[in-house]
């Protein structure tokens, strides 16, 4: 047996022993060391640089801070004068449900494949949305206007990224409501010829499937696309399931509808950054959008609340694409940190009963207003 040690979070930990054994891998984890943002057991730390015959060390974590833990361990090695080699988990493994979709060969990355990749990105095909649900994250039920995206322009952003990072390991395509778009099939046979190896799905409420184009199915099935319904009060889930069943895609959907939204926004743009970054559920939603990426859709996307309110929240503009100063191997660090925007994001949320076709928008569906909290 070969001998390893993992330096990383619980479920991680969990989630590689697991792994091991369902690939019946010839790798034994020798010692593991818990690690949430700082060591605190630098003697356990020490013991683990100091294995003799140890192939390699192990980051796994299941936040986007490896670097952070390949730090701790380079600095217990150079303490120890001991010359240890780093691989990374894969992160692709904490995405999947079944271990048979994993390619084992894979399970574990050099620092270059690691940094040369993302984990998450999303983008829309188009603004707009037929539900038009109060207080949307992404601003849809505001949006005036068709606001489809430019598959030209989409297309020179995806290339750029390309440049960017070897590999996306979930790309999901968005909007607003992407069956508004009548190009979807465009986008999506584009997306897998630039990204083969990603999970790509349509994230659609599903209110719309029995207008759409065969075609358009099927090219979602022939690229080997999922869709993810967001089941919604309005949603008739069943009609929905029947739909997709006959037309033979892969799909997810929640047995439980979402009853409620949350209030996220602080007007007043003073919350502590960190904080807000830490609770945010958001943060690792990254964001593509007319030639720039973002930690997630607010920053690229509140300017429809400004236009609509008349309101001025600075929220900065995201990292352009095009940027000389953005290099290969940059982005996952340049994604995976607070941004000025967050404090613009309440620590404290708020929650809102979920209502559809809301067009009479006051900004208190998205500001919090001191009162009921909720805490991600």
């Amino acid at each position: 047996m070969k001998k390893i040690g993992v330096v990383g979070t619980e479920n991680m930990l969990d989630l590689l022993i697991r792994a091991l054994e369902y690939y019946e891998s010839d790798y034994k984890i020798e010692q593991s060391v818990l690690v949430d943002g700082v060591c605190n057991d630098t003697d356990r730390m020490y013991e683990l640089v100091m294995l003799s015959d140890m192939e390699f060390v192990v980051i796994a974590s299941d936040k986007d801070d490896y670097f952070l833990y390949e730090n701790l361990v380079k600095k217990a090695a150079d303490d120890k004068k001991r010359e240890v080699k780093i691989r990374f988990l894969h992160p692709y493994l904490k995405y999947i449900h079944h271990f048979h979709l994993f390619n084992y060969e894979k399970l574990f990355l050099d620092r270059e494949d690691y940094a040369n990749s993302i984990d998450y990105l999303e983008f829309h095909v188009t603004d707009n949305c037929n539900l038009n649900c109060k207080g949307c994250a992404h601003f849809s039920n505001i949006v005036s206007g068709n606001k489809n995206t430019d598959f030209l322009s989409w297309e020179k952003d995806m290339l750029r990224l390309k440049e960017l990072v070897e590999n996306i390991y979930t790309i999901r395509i968005m909007g607003g409501e992407p069956f508004l778009n009548l190009e979807l099939g465009k986008f999506v046979v584009k997306t897998r010829e630039m990204f083969p190896q990603s999970m790509i799905h349509v994230v659609s409420n599903g209110m719309l499937l029995n207008k759409v184009d065969r075609d358009v199915f099927h090219l979602i099935r022939e690229n080997d696309v999922t869709i993810d319904i967001s089941y919604y009060p309005e949603v008739d889930r069943d009609k929905v399931v029947e739909i997709l069943e006959a037309e033979r895609l892969r799909y997810r959907i929640s047995t439980v509808s979402t009853d409620e939204f949350l209030k996220y926004m602080n007007l007043k743009g003073d919350s502590d950054i960190g904080r807000a970054y830490a609770g945010c559920g958001f943060k690792e939603c990254h964001f593509l959008y007319e030639g720039k990426v973002s930690v997630c859709a607010f920053p690229l996307l509140v300017k429809y609340f400004n236009d609509y309110f008349h309101e001025n929240v600075d929220a900065g503009c995201g990292i352009d694409l095009y940027s000389p100063k953005v290099k290969k191997g940059m982005l996952r660090g340049l994604l995976n940190r607070p941004v000025d925007a967050c404090r613009y994001c309440a620590v404290d949320k708020e929650p809102i009963p979920w209502k559809g076709h809301w067009l009479n928008a006051d900004k208190s569906d998205w500001c919090v207003e001191g009162k009921k909290k909720w805490n991600g």
